[in-house]
């Protein structure tokens, strides 16, 4: 099985596909759960350095070399203080290990909270895109109807203007003829106009 990867989202050929941002979304909603992964695992470290520096301290306060002296009491007695001294070791970073637990949980909320507004408003605004393209079709179809429809009317037009022309009709007839063009010009550019700003509009999101 092909995995497809994650940038071969954003090149769907459809113009009102939402793939690319599902993709985000997703990728987003993934690593929140990694973050909490990370956070549960680094709690779980904290826990054990504790309860292990917990240990070392109480080992510390062992009696140790009890019963010698010399030089054997003082390395017995070193080694008793080392032991001390790495329990407080692991304790600092069971601390500092909390601290960047606190800090990925304040993290991830801020960028959550991000996230929601921003994909709200992209939704929104897909929202907008689909129904502008859906009226580019609506348009671009009907102005295909309304174009076939004038070279008809212009055919029937010109047809008129042989006939009135060979039967020597006054040029009060041609003059009707051509304000029927130039009232179908007219109508033809006043819907073109607006077909053109969509499709300008919709070329600036690509």
């Amino acid at each position: 099985m092909v995995v497809q990867k994650f940038s071969e989202n954003f090149w769907s050929p459809d113009f009102a596909s939402t793939v690319g941002f599902d993709a985000l979304v997703k990728k987003n909603k993934d690593g929140k759960t990694s973050s909490k992964e990370i956070e549960y695992f680094i709690k779980e470290r904290a826990k054990i350095e504790d309860e292990y520096a917990k240990s070392l301290l109480k080992l510390s306060k062992a009696s140790l070399g009890s019963t010698e002296s010399g030089s054997l009491k003082d390395v017995l007695t070193s080694l008793r203080n080392n032991v001390e001294k790495l329990s407080y070791l692991h304790q600092d970073l069971s601390q500092i290990l909390l601290d960047q637990v606190d800090r990925v949980h304040a993290e991830r909320d801020k960028f959550s909270s991000q996230c929601k507004v921003v994909e709200e408003s992209v939704k929104r605004l897909q929202g907008i895109k689909k129904d502008l393209h859906k009226q580019t079709i609506a348009s671009s179809i009907s102005y295909q109807k309304k174009s076939e429809a004038y070279e008809v009317s212009i055919q029937a037009c010109n047809a008129e203007r042989a006939q009135a022309q060979s039967i020597g009709n006054p040029p009060k007839a041609l003059r009707e003829l051509e304000k029927l063009e130039a009232k179908s010009l007219n109508v033809r550019m006043k819907r073109l106009r607006p077909m053109t700003s969509t499709k300008d509009w919709c070329a600036s999101w690509k």
